[in-house]
C-alpha cells in the first residue's frame, strides 16, 4: 500500500511539473464503502486524460448457493479507472462540459466470518463507462459532477455472490454518476494555454 501511495505521489509530481493537473477525491465513493482519488492532466485545450484509483474496504453479505451458508464478509481490494475526456468547447482551466470515455478493472478478496475451507474467495471486474459531466474550477478548487452509464462484468467467488438490492447481482449496463472535489495545480496556466 505504501508503494502505491509513493508511486501516485511521484506521478503527480511529474504531471504537475509538465502542465495543468487536477487531483480530486470522490465524495460519492465514501457512501459506497470506497475511498477514491483521481488525477486529471490537461493534454490540450479540448482533451485531458487521467485515472481514478479506488480502495475497497467494506463489509458485505454473501449469498451462498446450494448448501453453502450465506454470511458476512470483509471485502478489500482495488479498482483502477483510466479515462480520456473531451471538452467540446475547450477546457479553460479544466472547466466546462465534457464527455468522458473510460475503462476499469478491479479485484478484491473476501474474508469470511465463518471460513468454509474452500480457500480464498476473490472478486474481479472489468468494464467501460461513458459519462457526460460538468467541471468547474474556482481558482485552484475543482468541483466535478458527472452521470452516464457503465458496462460491467463482475466475477464473484464460485459458490457465493454479493447480496445487493437486485438478486442476482446485475451484469452488463447500469447507471452511474458522482461528485468529486479537488485541487488544481498550475491553475494560472489556464489563460496561457491555446
Amino acid at each position: 500500500m505504501k508503494h502505491l501511495l509513493f508511486l501516485l505521489l511521484g506521478l503527480l509530481t511529474v504531471l504537475s511539473s509538465l502542465g495543468q493537473t487536477a487531483v480530486k477525491g470522490s465524495l460519492t465513493d465514501l457512501v459506497l464503502g470506497r475511498h477514491g482519488i483521481s488525477v486529471e492532466h490537461r493534454l490540450s485545450s479540448a482533451f485531458s486524460a487521467g485515472a481514478e484509483v479506488d480502495l475497497l474496504s467494506r463489509e458485505v453479505f454473501l449469498e451462498g448457493q446450494s448448501w453453502f451458508m450465506s454470511q458476512n464478509a470483509q471485502k478489500r481490494g482495488l479498482i483502477v479507472e483510466p479515462f480520456v475526456r473531451w471538452y467540446p468547447t475547450g477546457a479553460e482551466g479544466l472547466s466546462g462540459v465534457y464527455a468522458s470515455l473510460g475503462g476499469f478493472f478491479g479485484f478484491a478478496n473476501y474474508k469470511l466470518e465463518e471460513p468454509d475451507g474452500l480457500g480464498r474467495h476473490k472478486w474481479s471486474a472489468n468494464g467501460a463507462s461513458l459519462h457526460a459531466g460538468w467541471q468547474k474550477c474556482l481558482g485552484r478548487l475543482a468541483l466535478d459532477m458527472y452521470m452516464g452509464t457503465t458496462w460491467a462484468d463482475d466475477n464473484y467467488p464460485g459458490v457465493y455472490s454479493e447480496s445487493t438490492v437486485l438478486y442476482p447481482p446485475p451484469q452488463g449496463f447500469r447507471a452511474s454518476g458522482g461528485l468529486r472535489l479537488g485541487w488544481v495545480f498550475k491553475a494560472d496556466e489556464a489563460a496561457s494555454k491555446p
